[in-house]
């Protein structure tokens, strides 16, 4: 795996990614109705839900698909991290 900067070329394979881990990590924890909602991610409004934040993707380096993303102010604070369900721990 590495890291690298996020380029808004990456945001239907980013927002894929995100969608589907939301719907498969928290499917035991959430109503359909609640995990609907939370993967509703608008795509028109994505680039500006960016604009003051830095970004970054996890890239599988086996077939170069991105698997992580993160963003994160100027100041610290981290807005948004998710990893696909493929490397979540399990017990």
């Amino acid at each position: 795996m590495y890291i690298r900067d996020y380029t808004f070329s990456d945001k239907k394979e980013t927002i894929k990614m995100i969608k589907q881990t939301i719907q498969e990590v928290n499917k035991n924890d959430y109503s359909k109705a609640q995990l609907t909602a939370w993967s509703s991610i608008d795509e028109y409004s994505w680039k500006a839900s960016l604009k003051d934040y830095s970004a970054v993707v996890m890239v599988n380096d086996w077939n170069n698909k991105i698997i992580g993303f993160a963003d994160m102010d100027n100041k610290g604070y981290l807005d948004q991290f998710s990893c696909t369900s493929i490397f979540k721990i399990r017990p």
